[in-house]
């Protein structure tokens, strides 16, 4: 089995993943998509990025989440969900903090200090790139 390279949302490399070959090409997984996504999720967290609509529905989708669902469980409405992952500027502070305590307690990723988790890099609306470890 050769093992690949995947790229999500344009920022985070993922490196040793299984792809097999097939007669359309390289392929993988829905688990290892899967993996991949929770990777992302957690990488969220663990640097502080900043969260945009695009990791709203990553995480929505990750969670095989309606958007009413997704609304109830941080007990906003869908309309507001919907706005949320239409934007492509970060979130209000305080809807970014609950999201990253969420990923945080669903995916058993450890927080950065409190104050920082307030007050990300200035300037800073996409994901740095970094490298992370399929597992």
């Amino acid at each position: 089995m050769k093992k690949s390279k995947l790229q999500i949302t344009k920022q985070i490399l993922i490196s040793g993943i299984p792809v097999s070959k097939t007669s359309y090409g390289d392929a993988f997984s829905a688990q290892v998509l899967r993996d991949c996504e929770e990777l992302a999720l957690k990488a969220i967290v663990e640097n502080n990025f900043q969260i945009t609509g695009e990791e709203v529905e990553l995480l929505r989708k990750h969670l095989n989440f309606k958007v009413r669902q997704f609304a109830a469980l941080f007990k906003v409405s869908h309309p507001a969900v919907l706005k949320w992952e239409k934007s492509r500027e970060p979130l209000d502070s305080y809807t970014q903090l609950a999201i990253k305590y969420f990923i945080s307690d669903r995916f058993k990723v450890r927080l950065p200090k409190f104050d920082k988790i307030l007050s990300p890099e200035k300037g800073s609306t996409k994901l740095p790139f970094i490298e992370a470890k399929a597992a």
